[in-house]
C-alpha cells in the first residue's frame, strides 16, 4: 500500500475521490535522520494522519518526494487533517529549492487542521486558497471525555512559517480556542463548564495572507512564550461579520507579543486585542485599518487602527505597551483602549497619521485630539514622544503614495524619539538596528544611511556610474535633468559621517565629481545625495 525510496521511508497513494489515511497506530517512528512521510507529485482528495509520533529530536517530517503536490477537491471538512499527532514537521517547500511547492485549494471545509490532542508541530511553506473556512486552524475542543479541558491537555511548540494563505472564508489562522473564560458542553443530559486548553510557546512568522473573510490571524488561549511577528496582512475582514474583523487578533487569554506586522487595506482594525496585558505590540505598520468597511460612517461602525476591548481577563491589571508603530489613516481612531483591567499602559513613538474620527469628533462637539489615542479606560496611562498629525508633509516618508513609510532626514520623526532599550527594542521593521544615532527615531523604522531609496519618479537626479579613483577618491558620474543645489555625503555603514561636500549647483546634463574618502576596511560606505532635496542613498563596496 505505502511504497519507499531512499528518500522517502513512505510515500502516501493518492485515490480519486477518497481520503487517504496514515494510520501509525501510537507507534513512534523515527530513524537516525528522521521519518520522512513523502507527497507525491500528484492532486490528492484528502489526506488525513492518525496517532503519528515522532520526538522532539526527530520529529516526523512531512515533505514533497518532488518538487510539486496539491490537495484539492469538494471532500466535506477538511483538506489535510491530523488527530492525536505529536512532534511533526509539515514542509510545503519544494525539494530542490525553498519555494513553496505543495497547494491545497478550492476545500469545502479547512485547510490544514491539527485536532483531536495533537501538540508539538511546524507548519511551513504551503499555499493554501481558495477554502471555504479556515486556512490552518489548530485547537481541540473539549468534549464528555475531558481529555481536552486544562487541567488535561497542554498544546505546546507550535511554529507556522513562510505559509501564504489567501482568498479564506473566515480566517486564515484561526489557533486556540476562543472562549477561554470557559463555555457550557452538555454531557449524559447535564449542562457542564469547561475551560478549553492552552497553548504555550507559539511562534507566528513570515506569513502572507490575503482576502480572508475574517480576521487575518488569530490566536487565542495562549500563554507566554507567545510571537506574532514579520507577517503581511491585507484585504482582511471583507466578509464583514461582525466580532470577527481585524488583521492581527490577539485573543482571550493569550499573552503575545505582536511586532514588526505590516497590516494594509483591510476592513477591520488593524490590530483587535483581547489578550491578558504584559505585551508588547511595536514596529507594527497598519495602512488604511477599516477605510473599506462602511466608508464614511463613524460611531458603532468605527474601526481603529489598534483596538484595545473593554473589562479584559488580566491578572494582576498589567500594563500594555504600544511602542513604536506606525499607523496611517485609520478609518476611525489611531489606537482606541478600553480595558478597565490594566494599569501603568505605555504608548511611546508612535506615529499617528489622519485619524478618520478627528473631523467627526469635532462636528459632534467632542475633543478631536481623542481621535489619535483614544481612553475609554480611566486607567493610568504614560504617552511619549508619539506624533499625532492630520498632514504627512513634516514626516517626510520615502513614497507615501506607494506605501513606503520609511523616513528621511528632516521628517520629525527623525532623532526624536525616547529610548526604549529598557523594552527591549533595538531593531526595526526592517529589522535593522534601533538607534542608529544618538536617539531612537519614531514610528516603525529607524532611518538608516544605507536603506536603499528607490528613486523617486519626480527625482531630476540619477547615479549613472560609480567607481574608486585612488585610496582617498571615489568618482561620480551622474545625470542632472534640471540645475539643482546638489551635496554628496559618505557615511560608514553604521551611520558614522566620513565627508561632505558643499553644495553645488550643477546645470542640466551629466556631470562627474571627485568625493574624498577615508579607506576604513569596513566593507562597505554609504554614498548620500541630496538633490533639490530629494534623498537617495547607495551602498559602495570598499576595496580593503
Amino acid at each position: 500500500m505505502f511504497s519507499q525510496t531512499n528518500y522517502c521511508d513512505t510515500i502516501l497513494p493518492a485515490y480519486k475521490n477518497k481520503t487517504t489515511i496514515y494510520n501509525s497506530n501510537g507507534h513512534q517512528l523515527m530513524t537516525q535522520d528522521n521519518f520522512r512521510i513523502c507527497l507525491k507529485d500528484t492532486v490528492y482528495y484528502q489526506i488525513k494522519f492518525i496517532d503519528l509520533i515522532g520526538s522532539q529530536e526527530s520529529p516526523v517530517e512531512i515533505v514533497l518526494e518532488g518538487d510539486t503536490a496539491a490537495i484539492s477537491s469538494d471532500a466535506p471538512y477538511y483538506g489535510l487533517k491530523f488527530d492525536n499527532c505529536h512532534f511533526i514537521k509539515l514542509s510545503g517547500k519544494k525539494r530542490n529549492s525553498d519555494e513553496r511547492g505543495l497547494r491545497i485549494e478550492n476545500i469545502n471545509g479547512i485547510g490544514i487542521t491539527v485536532d483531536k490532542l495533537s501538540s508539538d508541530f511546524e507548519i511551513e511553506k504551503i499555499h493554501i486558497e481558495n477554502v471555504k473556512q479556515v486556512g490552518i486552524m489548530v485547537k481541540t475542543d473539549p468534549d464528555c471525555s475531558f481529555a481536552a479541558t486544562r487541567d488535561s491537555f497542554l498544546l505546546q511548540n507550535l511554529s507556522i512559517h513562510h505559509n501564504l494563505i489567501r482568498k479564506t472564508g473566515t480566517e486564515a489562522m484561526y489557533i486556540g480556542h476562543t472562549f477561554y473564560d470557559g463555555y457550557t458542553i452538555n454531557c449524559d443530559g447535564k449542562d457542564t463548564m469547561v475551560l478549553p486548553h492552552l497553548l504555550e510557546n507559539v511562534r507566528i512568522y513570515d506569513n502572507i495572507t490575503d482576502s480572508t473573510g475574517w480576521d487575518g490571524i488569530q490566536v487565542s488561549s495562549s500563554i507566554s512564550p507567545c510571537e506574532i511577528y514579520n507577517n503581511k496582512i491585507t484585504n482582511d475582514s471583507y466578509a464583514e461579520y461582525y466580532g470577527q474583523m481585524s488583521g492581527i487578533q490577539l485573543g482571550r487569554g493569550s499573552i503575545c507579543n505582536c511586532f514588526n506586522n505590516i497590516v494594509s487595506s483591510g476592513y477591520g482594525n488593524g490590530i483587535e486585542i483581547h489578550s491578558r496585558g504584559n505585551i508588547k505590540v511595536y514596529n507594527n505598520l497598519l495602512i488604511r485599518p477599516g477605510q473599506k468597511f462602511k466608508p464614511g460612517l463613524q460611531g458603532s461602525y468605527s474601526i481603529a487602527g489598534i483596538y484595545v476591548s473593554y473589562n479584559l481577563t488580566n491578572p494582576g491589571n498589567t500594563p500594555y505597551f504600544f511602542i513604536n508603530n506606525s499607523i496611517i489613516s485609520p478609518k476611525s481612531d489611531g489606537i482606541r483602549f478600553a480595558n478597565v483591567n490594566s494599569d501603568n499602559n505605555q504608548f511611546i513613538n508612535n506615529i499617528i497619521l489622519n485619524p478618520g474620527t478627528y473631523e467627526y469628533y469635532l462636528q459632534n462637539h467632542l475633543d478631536p485630539e481623542t481621535s489619535y489615542i483614544h481612553m475609554d479606560a480611566d486607567v493610568p496611562t504614560d504617552e511619549l514622544n508619539n506624533i499625532k498629525t492630520l498632514v504627512s508633509n513634516d514626516l517626510k516618508f520615502v513614497n507615501e503614495q506607494k506605501d513606503d513609510f520609511h523616513i528621511q532626514t528632516g521628517s520629525t520623526a527623525y532623532n526624536t524619539g525616547f529610548n526604549v532599550a529598557l523594552y527591549g527594542i533595538n531593531y526595526d521593521l526592517d529589522s535593522n538596528v534601533r538607534p542608529v544615532h544618538e536617539f531612537y527615531d519614531i514610528g516603525a523604522y529607524e532611518y538608516q544611511p544605507g536603506q536603499l531609496i528607490k528613486e523617486n519618479i519626480e527625482s531630476n537626479f540619477k547615479i549613472l556610474q560609480i567607481k574608486y579613483i585612488s585610496e582617498k577618491e571615489i568618482w561620480v558620474k551622474f545625470e542632472n535633468r534640471n540645475s539643482n543645489l546638489i551635496s554628496f555625503e559618505l557615511y560608514t555603514a553604521t551611520g558614522s559621517r566620513l565627508t561632505v561636500s558643499l553644495p553645488y549647483i550643477y546645470s542640466e546634463g551629466v556631470h562627474e565629481v571627485l568625493i574624498p574618502v577615508t579607506r576604513s576596511g569596513i566593507g562597505v560606505v554609504l554614498l548620500r545625495v541630496n538633490s533639490g532635496g530629494k534623498i537617495s542613498t547607495v551602498k559602495i563596496p570598499i576595496i580593503k
